[in-house]
């Protein structure tokens, strides 16, 4: 268990009642009499491992509170003009919990996990001078499976599924709530004479919920690579998604706003990378993770 509180202290824009209207549909004005605010957070967590089964339990639990929390107070006038300014208010609560429990099952050879987690919130925002309650709920559940002997192949799954509801007290039009269920997993196999081959798969399908329609996202990466001059070089051709559908998706509820961001990014591609290490590859090691901007410093071609 552990105990923390912090101190957050208004910004000099927060604190200065300078009208900022360079932007004359979005006016902001700051507020002299902004105190700063303090935060209580409360940490739980316990951890149990047996050697002898392999069964694990894992539990965590994170609470905080905020006193005079500092939140943008907005309104709109007959014009649309938009002003905001900042204010304290009290009774921001966060509370987010976690637990995990694994375990081989022996008859498949695999080894299994199942994690679920919850959160709830409750932020305040003002809008047109009327106090609204913002209150957040989530919950998710993640299956985890893996083979239990890598000699050969390496393979794993996880299911997964969270769902999200957003009350308002005062603007009960905005409430919404959106789930999300996806599976994804990868399988390295040492083929032998230095070759491995790996490939990965994810796929997430967001409902529609209070957005227009359900967004699929499929990726599907693959790469094969050879160790050579007695493991010290391996050369690899990977292929990052194969079905050239990689794109961006985002939700976001907070405040007054309900927002979907969908967003294009890099699609197929094919990279052969020469890597070659001064103490050499272990034989039939998986290859490092695909992917724009990760892996090791490589020549590329």
């Amino acid at each position: 268990m552990r105990y923390r509180t912090s101190v957050r202290e208004p910004s000099l824009t927060q604190l200065q009642p300078v009208i900022d209207n360079s932007d004359p549909l979005n006016i902001y004005e700051g507020n002299p009499n902004l105190i700063p605010e303090y935060t209580h957070n409360v940490f739980l967590n316990y951890n149990y491992f047996d050697n002898f089964s392999f069964k694990s339990f894992f539990a965590f639990i994170n609470a905080s509170y905020t006193v005079n929390n500092i939140v943008t107070e907005k309104f709109v006038d007959e014009n649309f003009v938009n002003t905001s300014r900042p204010r304290n208010v009290d009774n921001r609560y966060n509370m987010n919990g976690t637990v995990s429990y694994g375990a081989p099952f022996r008859p498949l050879k695999i080894n299994t996990r199942i994690r679920t987690n919850a959160g709830i919130g409750r932020d305040i925002t003002f809008i047109n001078l009327s106090e609204n309650f913002v209150y957040r709920y989530n919950q998710g559940v993640t299956l985890s499976l893996d083979n239990r002997s890598k000699d050969v192949v390496d393979a794993n799954v996880n299911f997964t599924y969270s769902y999200n509801q957003n009350r308002y007290s005062t603007n009960t039009e905005l409430n919404n709530n959106f789930n999300q269920y996806g599976i994804n997993g990868s399988v390295n196999v040492n083929l032998g004479k230095g070759f491995n081959l790996n490939t990965d798969y994810r796929y997430d399908r967001f409902a529609q919920a209070s957005f227009g329609e359900d967004n699929v996202l499929n990726i599907w990466n693959a790469n094969i690579s050879k160790l050579l001059m007695n493991n010290k070089l391996q050369v690899s051709l990977n292929v990052f998604d194969l079905l050239n559908q990689n794109r961006g998706i985002d939700r976001i509820a907070r405040d007054n706003v309900v927002s979907e961001t969908i967003s294009n990014a890099l699609e197929r591609y094919f990279m052969l990378s020469v890597q070659y290490n001064l103490s050499g590859f272990k034989s039939g090691g998986p290859t490092p993770p695909m992917g724009p901007g990760r892996g090791p410093m490589m020549m590329r071609g």
